[in-house]
């Protein structure tokens, strides 16, 4: 068939030319499904870690994203506590955090608050710093909490990120296979 005669700009079909436009389309859509299953796995690794946490430390309160953010623009009276190691605070952390790398560097930070003081922790995906929080509630303090899916979550929503004073784009992935819920974007 001369495709020719139905539209000048178009040229005879050909066996090769079909295979070509076949093998493109499938193409494209194989790339449209792992993009889209990629998403999915995220999504379900995401759930997971999260479900996770929440069944490790069941007492621990915890607040969103969106919720931190709130409190950082509203709230004068509180502490943020990063609990993950200096070498990951130093690439990046939520501007006003306090590094407190275990409980009792917690403490000493909290040693001139009161116990009923708000106190905001949060690490990488939100394991670490449950664990904090559940120390720090089982010493007295009654308004801990925990910042849900932690700085990766934070970053993965484009919200700031600092090294300093200075915002940042990059943060630390803790290891290859927890950095899989952060966007590469973010890595070092």
């Amino acid at each position: 068939m001369n495709l020719t005669n139905i539209h000048p700009g178009l040229t005879q079909l050909t066996i090769p030319n079909f295979l070509r436009v076949v093998l493109l389309f499938s193409l494209s859509f194989l790339l449209l499904t792992q993009v889209t299953l990629a998403d999915t796995v995220s999504e379900k690794r995401w759930e997971d870690t999260l479900n996770m946490v929440r069944e490790d430390f069941p007492r621990v309160q915890h607040i969103s994203t969106d919720e931190l953010a709130t409190v950082l623009e509203e709230h004068k009276n509180f502490t943020l506590l990063d609990t993950r190691e200096p070498e990951e605070y130093e690439v990046s952390h939520i501007q006003g955090a306090v590094l407190a790398e275990g409980v009792r560097d917690a403490l000493k930070v909290l040693k001139d608050k009161s116990r009923e003081d708000l106190v905001i922790v949060y690490c990488s995906v939100g394991y670490r710093s449950s664990s904090i929080a559940n120390k720090l509630a089982r010493r007295g303090f009654t308004n801990v909490v925990n910042v849900e899916g932690s700085l990766f979550k934070w970053a993965n929503e484009n919200r700031p990120v600092f090294s300093g004073d200075k915002v940042v784009d990059k943060v630390h992935p803790y290891d290859e296979d927890w950095g899989r819920l952060l966007d590469q974007k973010y890595w070092p």
